[in-house]
């Protein structure tokens, strides 16, 4: 939209072959967004056991704005990093 964004949340399910570093008890909170500006977070995973999974992120708004994505990995080695920018997910 050309409004700003309030109240943005990130809200991330993992596979269980995927955990955080630090675990959190809810959503990251992100705030306000601008029209058209983007966020960059990163956020740390071990690897339980490699082999195919699955993450989900979903980013809501007030006014009852919601986005799910779903994104498939392959996790080859007990290493991995998950970038993500705005709603989108890049794996590396």
């Amino acid at each position: 939209g050309k409004g700003v964004a309030r109240d943005v949340k990130l809200a991330l399910e993992l596979p269980d072959t995927l955990r955080e570093v630090r675990e959190r008890s809810g959503p990251t909170n992100i705030g306000a967004l601008a029209s058209g500006e983007a966020m960059r977070l990163e956020i740390p995973v071990h690897v339980v056991a490699p082999g195919p999974a699955s993450a989900r992120t979903t980013v809501s708004a007030a006014g009852g704005v919601e986005l799910t994505s779903q994104h498939p990995v392959d996790v080859l080695a007990r290493k991995i990093k998950l970038s993500t920018t705005g709603v989108a997910v890049q794996n590396i």
